[in-house]
């Protein structure tokens, strides 16, 4: 633990009294741009087959159906017609509301109902037909590893990176259509307040903060600080991986030892808006990254909740040579953090595998 940032010990017992009372609520916000795709896609009266199916996984609009071992996600469920819950305590239940979500895997001992944390139910076509409604139903991928047996020899298996699972939802004992996922051994995604596994709200801030606990400034926080150059920030995810120790599929993590990951399991580019000559038209914006990769100074399990990363890192101390962008107003300096492989650019409002700083210049 000694590798955590100064003041980064009290931010694992409690992140900030607001975000913690979010969390610990786990209760889940529909974003608008969610519910106009429902309108548009699926919200229409449905043969009782669609009853209780999967269409879709993720924390905006439906994504690509892969998550890691682990991983707090979102299930968008049509045709199931079921009352608003959430867990009111840990080991998380596997049944909820008269909701399961059964697993079927060729995974050996691997769990066969994943653990709930909330439900949250609407009715987009606004006529209460049951066919009609929409359930988005926020569960934990199991943290057991994924390992297929070859047949050939005893205890031998393949798949230890990737596996597949067929969930499916029932209702009281009524099962929906099986929907395939492929589980993977990491599948970042960066908490931002627009997530259905979020209850902040209100505009697609990112939850970073300093080392005292305080948000950083401009990212929805228009009176908080702003980094600096050199300082240690911290922000918070899911879908990293394994830890060690290694935490029980629906168990909170614990406090000591705390859940790591090691920090170079995690490079992160950080890159800056790039200052350019004033031209007409306008040209678009243009990111620089800085010349090497970043890793962060500690990831982490925040203790006493389920699948929620902490991540420390440190601003290069390079970004104090940048220049800022024209126009940049009450932010001087734009720096954008991205997790691995990810792009200098503009995030693409998906897969949220980066999030963008405030710093002073």
């Amino acid at each position: 633990m000694s590798h955590v940032a100064n003041g980064a010990m009290g931010l694992l017992w409690q992140i900030n009294r607001a975000l913690m009372r979010r969390m610990r609520s786990i209760y889940l916000v529909i974003p608008k741009a969610l519910v106009s795709w429902c309108t548009l896609a699926i919200c229409i009266s449905l043969p009782a087959q669609t009853q209780n199916q999967i269409v879709g996984v993720g924390y905006d609009l439906a994504a690509p159906s892969v998550a890691a071992r682990g991983q707090i996600i979102t299930l968008l469920v049509r045709g199931a017609n079921v009352p608003s819950a959430k867990a009111s305590s840990v080991p998380l239940p596997t049944t909820l509301s008269g909701v399961a979500v059964r697993v079927t895997s060729q995974i050996p001992n691997y769990p066969q109902r994943l653990p709930i944390l909330n439900i949250a139910s609407s009715d987009p076509c606004g006529g209460g037909t049951a066919s009609c409604a929409l359930a988005y139903i926020t569960v934990e991928i199991p943290t057991e590893p994924v390992c297929v047996p070859t047949g050939a020899v005893p205890n031998e298996c393949v798949g230890v990176s990737n596996g597949s699972a067929l969930l499916t939802v029932e209702v009281n004992g009524t099962a929906g259509q099986t929907f395939p996922l492929v589980i993977t051994q990491s599948q970042p995604h960066i908490v931002n307040a627009c997530d259905t596994i979020s209850q902040a709200g209100g505009a697609c801030y990112t939850l970073v903060q300093h080392a005292d606990g305080t948000y950083v400034g401009t990212a929805g926080y228009p009176n908080g600080l702003l980094a600096k150059p050199g300082e240690t920030i911290t922000f918070y995810a899911v879908g990293l991986g394994p830890t060690n120790p290694l935490v029980p599929t629906g168990q909170a993590s614990p406090a000591s030892p705390p859940a790591t990951i090691p920090g170079s399991a995690l490079p992160l580019i950080v890159s800056y808006v790039l200052r350019l000559p004033p031209t007409s038209p306008d040209q678009p914006t243009v990111s620089a990254p800085v010349g090497r990769w970043i890793y962060p100074s500690y990831i982490g399990l925040v203790p006493g909740y389920v699948g929620l990363y902490q991540v420390n890192v440190t601003l290069p101390a390079e970004l104090a040579q940048a220049q800022p962008a024209p126009g940049s107003g009450t932010c001087p300096l734009t720096a954008r953090i991205a997790i691995g492989a990810g792009t200098g650019g503009a995030a693409d409002g998906v897969s949220h595998v980066d999030v963008d700083v405030c710093v002073q210049h």
